[in-house]
């Protein structure tokens, strides 16, 4: 079995958050200030960036 880094998709960045904890999330949501939120209300700029 592979080690559970190298089943992280390269197309996910990786943050330390403020409390500690690792987050791993599609680097838009970190770069992008409520991306997740224009996602799910299908603002077409997000949807092609998701896409």
């Amino acid at each position: 079995m592979l080690p559970a880094a190298s089943r992280i998709s390269n197309l996910n960045a990786q943050q330390l958050a403020t409390n500690g904890l690792l987050e791993i999330a599609f680097e838009h949501w970190f770069s992008i200030p409520y991306f997740y939120e224009k996602l799910t209300d299908g603002e077409p700029e997000a949807v092609l960036i998701f896409y």
